[in-house]
């Protein structure tokens, strides 16, 4: 049962020649995969965490970087971005 209208994901942010913008750990990996492996920029394709304990285990277990953030967005925005293909 969803009891919050927030879900999280893991960003980060970057800068490049081209343009800034976020990047985000995407879907859930095999136990073979390092969670580096699965980078997305599009916030419909990243890994959603209902909760931010949860987001927050899976970051300190499965992220070896420092860079990651756990962010909140609400469902609605979660649910414009997938069905814009953002």
């Amino acid at each position: 049962m969803i009891t919050s209208d927030l879900v999280y994901v893991l960003c980060a942010s970057y800068h490049s020649a081209d343009g800034d913008g976020n990047m985000y750990i995407a879907g859930k990996l095999g136990p073979e995969t390092d969670a580096m492996d699965k980078i997305v920029t599009r916030l419909a394709e990243a890994q959603i965490f209902d909760t931010r304990s949860d987001a927050w285990h899976y970051k300190e277990n499965e992220c070896h970087s420092p860079g990651w953030q756990v962010v909140s967005f609400t469902r609605k925005r979660l649910f414009e971005a997938r069905l814009a293909g953002k």
